[in-house]
Protein backbone atom coordinates (compact mmCIF):
# COMPACT_ATOMS: atom_id res chain seq x y z
CA UNK A 1 0.00 0.00 0.00
CA UNK A 2 1.39 3.08 -1.55
CA UNK A 3 1.12 6.27 1.12
CA UNK A 4 1.35 9.80 -0.16
CA UNK A 5 0.93 13.22 1.23
CA UNK A 6 0.18 16.27 -0.65
CA UNK A 7 0.81 19.48 0.78
CA UNK A 8 -0.86 22.48 -0.95
CA UNK A 9 -2.78 25.17 0.60
CA UNK A 10 -5.18 25.53 -2.72
CA UNK A 11 -8.13 22.94 -2.12
CA UNK A 12 -8.97 22.61 -6.36
CA UNK A 13 -5.45 21.78 -6.89
CA UNK A 14 -5.77 19.20 -3.55
CA UNK A 15 -8.21 17.37 -5.24
CA UNK A 16 -6.96 17.05 -8.87
CA UNK A 17 -3.94 15.59 -7.82
CA UNK A 18 -5.70 13.46 -5.56
CA UNK A 19 -7.90 12.07 -8.82
CA UNK A 20 -4.81 11.53 -10.61
CA UNK A 21 -3.28 9.73 -7.91
CA UNK A 22 -6.30 7.62 -6.92
CA UNK A 23 -6.95 6.69 -10.83
CA UNK A 24 -3.28 5.97 -11.41
CA UNK A 25 -1.64 3.85 -8.46
CA UNK A 26 -3.28 0.69 -7.15
CA UNK A 27 -4.00 0.19 -3.77
CA UNK A 28 -2.93 4.12 -2.88
CA UNK A 29 -3.88 6.17 0.46
CA UNK A 30 -3.50 9.66 -0.35
CA UNK A 31 -3.56 12.22 2.63
CA UNK A 32 -3.72 15.85 2.44
CA UNK A 33 -1.81 18.94 4.45
CA UNK A 34 -3.40 22.56 3.77
CA UNK A 35 0.01 24.35 5.18
CA UNK A 36 3.35 23.50 6.85
CA UNK A 37 2.46 22.92 10.43
CA UNK A 38 -0.32 20.54 9.23
CA UNK A 39 2.48 18.55 7.20
CA UNK A 40 4.73 18.17 9.92
CA UNK A 41 2.06 17.06 12.12
CA UNK A 42 1.11 14.10 9.66
CA UNK A 43 4.68 13.35 8.63
CA UNK A 44 5.67 12.53 12.68
CA UNK A 45 2.38 10.78 12.72
CA UNK A 46 2.44 8.11 9.37
CA UNK A 47 5.23 6.93 7.11
CA UNK A 48 5.07 8.32 3.61
CA UNK A 49 6.27 6.94 0.47
CA UNK A 50 6.38 10.36 -1.06
CA UNK A 51 5.65 13.83 -0.71
CA UNK A 52 4.08 15.97 -3.11
CA UNK A 53 5.55 19.83 -1.60
CA UNK A 54 4.72 23.61 -3.16
CA UNK A 55 7.01 26.10 -1.66
CA UNK A 56 5.00 28.77 -1.40
CA UNK A 57 2.72 28.13 1.37
CA UNK A 58 0.41 30.75 4.08
CA UNK A 59 2.40 29.91 7.19
CA UNK A 60 5.97 28.90 6.49
CA UNK A 61 8.60 29.04 3.97
CA UNK A 62 8.41 25.91 1.88
CA UNK A 63 12.63 25.54 1.59
CA UNK A 64 12.42 25.97 5.56
CA UNK A 65 9.70 23.54 5.58
CA UNK A 66 11.99 20.82 2.98
CA UNK A 67 14.88 21.32 5.14
CA UNK A 68 13.02 20.40 8.65
CA UNK A 69 11.34 17.29 6.64
CA UNK A 70 14.68 16.27 5.60
CA UNK A 71 16.14 17.13 8.92
CA UNK A 72 13.69 13.96 10.04
CA UNK A 73 14.27 11.68 7.72
CA UNK A 74 16.70 12.44 5.61
CA UNK A 75 15.03 9.20 3.26
CA UNK A 76 11.79 11.16 2.54
CA UNK A 77 10.95 11.55 -0.81
CA UNK A 78 9.89 14.95 -1.72
CA UNK A 79 8.52 15.88 -5.02
CA UNK A 80 8.30 20.14 -5.26
CA UNK A 81 5.19 20.56 -7.62
CA UNK A 82 4.91 24.09 -7.57
CA UNK A 83 4.18 27.26 -10.41
CA UNK A 84 7.83 28.94 -10.25
CA UNK A 85 10.56 27.09 -12.25
CA UNK A 86 12.89 30.46 -11.70
CA UNK A 87 16.19 28.66 -11.31
CA UNK A 88 16.60 30.37 -7.95
CA UNK A 89 13.08 27.50 -6.49
CA UNK A 90 15.28 24.63 -8.36
CA UNK A 91 18.58 25.11 -6.66
CA UNK A 92 17.50 25.52 -3.85
CA UNK A 93 15.27 22.79 -3.22
CA UNK A 94 17.87 20.23 -5.00
CA UNK A 95 20.41 22.00 -1.95
CA UNK A 96 17.82 21.34 1.05
CA UNK A 97 17.26 17.44 -0.75
CA UNK A 98 14.24 17.38 -3.19
CA UNK A 99 13.93 14.25 -5.08
CA UNK A 100 12.78 16.23 -7.76
CA UNK A 101 10.79 19.19 -9.02
CA UNK A 102 7.37 20.15 -11.77
CA UNK A 103 5.86 22.56 -12.28
CA UNK A 104 1.54 22.65 -12.16
CA UNK A 105 1.38 23.57 -15.53
CA UNK A 106 2.47 20.10 -17.01
CA UNK A 107 0.59 17.17 -17.74
CA UNK A 108 -1.01 14.50 -15.50
CA UNK A 109 1.71 12.30 -17.21
CA UNK A 110 4.28 13.78 -16.62
CA UNK A 111 3.32 14.02 -12.92
CA UNK A 112 3.14 10.28 -12.69
CA UNK A 113 5.99 9.40 -14.71
CA UNK A 114 8.01 11.66 -11.79
CA UNK A 115 6.18 10.39 -8.83
CA UNK A 116 7.37 6.42 -10.27
CA UNK A 117 10.92 7.73 -10.86
CA UNK A 118 10.98 9.35 -7.44
CA UNK A 119 9.54 6.17 -5.86
CA UNK A 120 12.31 4.01 -7.47
CA UNK A 121 14.78 6.57 -5.66
CA UNK A 122 15.99 8.59 -8.41
CA UNK A 123 15.90 11.83 -9.10
CA UNK A 124 12.82 13.68 -12.02
CA UNK A 125 13.23 17.38 -12.89
CA UNK A 126 10.02 18.47 -15.20
CA UNK A 127 10.40 19.25 -19.10
CA UNK A 128 9.77 23.18 -18.08
CA UNK A 129 12.54 23.21 -15.72
CA UNK A 130 14.85 21.41 -17.37
CA UNK A 131 14.62 23.97 -20.48
CA UNK A 132 14.35 27.30 -18.14
CA UNK A 133 17.86 25.60 -16.46
CA UNK A 134 19.22 25.71 -19.66
CA UNK A 135 17.70 29.06 -20.97
CA UNK A 136 19.38 30.54 -17.90
CA UNK A 137 22.28 28.98 -18.41
CA UNK A 138 22.74 30.33 -22.20
CA UNK A 139 22.22 33.66 -21.19
CA UNK A 140 24.46 33.88 -18.57
CA UNK A 141 27.37 31.96 -20.82
CA UNK A 142 29.50 35.37 -21.52
CA UNK A 143 30.29 36.17 -25.07
CA UNK A 144 33.96 35.66 -26.17
CA UNK A 145 36.10 37.97 -27.44
CA UNK A 146 37.83 38.44 -30.61
CA UNK A 147 40.82 37.41 -28.70
CA UNK A 148 39.36 34.45 -28.10
CA UNK A 149 37.67 33.29 -31.34
CA UNK A 150 40.49 34.35 -33.66
CA UNK A 151 43.78 33.22 -33.86
CA UNK A 152 46.90 35.77 -34.00
CA UNK A 153 46.91 36.49 -38.02
CA UNK A 154 42.97 36.75 -37.65
CA UNK A 155 42.88 39.15 -35.55
CA UNK A 156 45.81 41.06 -37.26
CA UNK A 157 43.73 40.77 -40.66
CA UNK A 158 40.90 41.83 -38.56
CA UNK A 159 42.51 45.20 -37.12
CA UNK A 160 43.71 45.96 -40.55
CA UNK A 161 40.28 45.73 -42.25
CA UNK A 162 39.12 47.80 -39.75
CA UNK A 163 40.79 50.52 -40.38
CA UNK A 164 39.79 50.65 -43.58
CA UNK A 165 42.51 49.00 -45.76
CA UNK A 166 42.23 46.65 -48.86
CA UNK A 167 42.98 43.11 -49.07
CA UNK A 168 46.10 43.53 -51.74
CA UNK A 169 47.38 46.33 -48.83
CA UNK A 170 46.97 43.86 -46.16
CA UNK A 171 48.53 41.19 -48.23
CA UNK A 172 51.78 43.67 -49.47
CA UNK A 173 51.70 44.72 -45.50
CA UNK A 174 51.87 40.95 -44.69
CA UNK A 175 53.84 39.39 -47.08
CA UNK A 176 50.92 36.92 -47.64
CA UNK A 177 49.54 36.80 -51.21
CA UNK A 178 45.90 37.78 -51.77
CA UNK A 179 44.14 34.52 -51.72
CA UNK A 180 45.65 33.79 -48.04
CA UNK A 181 44.22 36.86 -46.95
CA UNK A 182 40.62 36.59 -48.94
CA UNK A 183 40.61 33.25 -46.86
CA UNK A 184 41.41 35.16 -43.44
CA UNK A 185 38.54 37.27 -43.72
CA UNK A 186 36.20 34.65 -44.84
CA UNK A 187 36.80 33.06 -41.55
CA UNK A 188 36.74 36.34 -39.75
CA UNK A 189 33.49 36.92 -40.88
CA UNK A 190 31.98 32.94 -40.39
CA UNK A 191 33.80 32.51 -36.92
CA UNK A 192 32.20 36.45 -36.06
CA UNK A 193 28.68 35.73 -37.37
CA UNK A 194 29.43 39.29 -39.88
CA UNK A 195 28.32 39.57 -43.33
CA UNK A 196 30.95 42.21 -44.92
CA UNK A 197 33.69 44.67 -44.15
CA UNK A 198 31.22 47.69 -43.03
CA UNK A 199 29.93 45.00 -39.86
CA UNK A 200 33.69 43.83 -39.61
CA UNK A 201 34.53 48.01 -38.98
CA UNK A 202 31.66 48.51 -36.60
CA UNK A 203 32.22 45.32 -35.02
CA UNK A 204 35.91 46.26 -34.24
CA UNK A 205 34.88 49.98 -33.26
CA UNK A 206 32.71 48.13 -30.46
CA UNK A 207 35.12 46.13 -29.26
CA UNK A 208 37.67 48.71 -29.34
CA UNK A 209 40.23 47.11 -31.97
CA UNK A 210 39.72 50.11 -34.56
CA UNK A 211 42.60 52.37 -34.77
Amino acid sequence: MRKILIVDDHYIVRQGLKQILVSTFQQVVVDEAVNGEDALRRILKSDYDIILLEIVLPDIDGFELLAQLMKLNPRLRILILSMHCEEKYVLQSIKAGASGYLTKNGSPWELVMAIRTVLSDKKYFGVNVVESLFFNHQKAVPEKTPQELLTPRELEVLRMLASGKRLKKIADDMALSLSTVSTYRLRILRKLNLKNNAEIIRYSINCGLAE
